[in-house]
């Protein structure tokens, strides 16, 4: 994809919601392929979503269509529908061609699962409206396994098998929204039917940055093929870029504070969660500035200093109702800035 493309705004809006729980477990041996380091939590501090989908109510994604030839609207819905139980299940939808898929996820520390597809997606003369997994899906870590379903297809109910794998990998995201290192989840489903009769495979690959997000979602779903690339959030904090020259950081953003829309986020109505483990690191500080009323982030010159591409996520939570977002710091690798991205790795923080 090339930036003298012509690109069409997708925006992403969150709204909460009830929704009845689904159950089940992931199935079959999962493997991490080259996991970010997990540092351990000297704090009280627990982590809530995984770090790569935090998922907040009201939040808004920008992304910009790069599938050249394929229309979409300008807003879609993206309804992160919780439920009672233990478990949280969310909605994510967005344009499918003339239509609209809808997958039923849920994110925590560990895991990332899918529980349901809801179409309609076209496969050959059939049309499939909606796949309810017997177990779900493991987005993440990755896996291969079996699992039945049952699926309405033109109407009519259906068994179906869903063989899948997914897999994982480190790359960099270069797009409008600015340089992140990512994970990517590659999905690789086949739906097979006897009556009526359906064979067909749908490959879904995310990338997702740590402390945003899905910031790259590229899919194959029977005769239409999609492809969207961040370009802005709404309602949760900005990234905060810094450079790397020589081992010195400096601040390549606009400003060292959080903001919001533009808006300074203030300690006095949010809380910092993972504040110790974020200053554990020793390279990176982030700190509530009583006298400005505003969250600011320095990095410093340290042995530790990483010098490839490294983002770590900032937790933050409203203490009006206790709710959660997350927030993004980027590292650009040694000698690399936004205009010159000749990135030679990748590292993301865990805690």
């Amino acid at each position: 994809m090339t930036r003298s493309q012509t690109f069409h705004a997708i925006t992403l809006f969150c709204a909460a919601a009830l929704l009845s729980a689904c159950g089940g477990g992931g199935g079959g041996d999962a493997t991490d392929v080259n996991p970010p380091p997990v540092f351990t939590q000297p704090s009280d501090y627990v982590q809530k979503f995984n770090t790569y989908l935090p998922l907040t109510t009201g939040s808004a994604f920008t992304y910009e269509e790069a599938s050249i030839g394929f229309e979409i609207p300008e807003k879609t819905q993206i309804s992160f529908e919780r439920s009672e139980g233990d478990l949280d299940i969310y909605t994510l939808t967005f344009p499918l061609g003339t239509n609209s898929i809808t997958l039923h996820i849920s994110s925590t520390p560990e895991q990332i699962l899918l529980y349901q597809i809801d179409g309609p997606i076209d496969v050959d003369s059939y049309s499939v409206e909606s796949i309810k997994l017997k177990n779900p899906i493991q987005f993440y870590p990755p896996t291969s396994a079996v699992t039945n379903a049952t699926a309405t297809v033109s109407g009519i109910s259906a068994n179906v098998s869903v063989n899948y794998t997914s897999s994982n990998a480190n790359l960099v995201f270069d797009e409008n929204y600015g340089m992140l290192p990512t994970l990517e989840i590659e999905l690789v489903t086949t739906v097979s039917a006897t009556f009526p009769p359906v064979s067909e495979t749908f490959t879904t690959t995310l990338e997702l940055a740590q402390g945003i997000g899905i910031v790259r979602n590229q899919g194959s779903y029977g005769a239409t093929s999609i492809a969207y690339n961040l370009k802005g959030v709404t309602n949760l904090p900005a990234t905060i870029w810094f450079d790397n020259n020589a081992g010195v950081p400096i601040l390549a953003s606009s400003t060292d504070q959080f903001t919001i829309n533009g808006v300074t986020l203030k300690p006095s109505l949010y809380d910092l969660l993972n504040e110790a483990e974020i200053n554990d690191l020793e390279w990176i500080t982030v700190r509530a500035d009583t006298a400005s009323d505003s969250f600011i982030v320095t990095m410093q010159a340290d042995n530790d200093l990483p010098d490839t591409l490294t983002s770590v996520e900032v937790v933050f939570e409203r203490k009006s109702d206790a709710l959660r977002m997350s927030g993004n710091v980027t590292l650009h690798a040694e000698g690399v800035t936004q205009n010159n991205p000749n990135w030679n790795a990748a590292t993301s923080y865990s805690f």
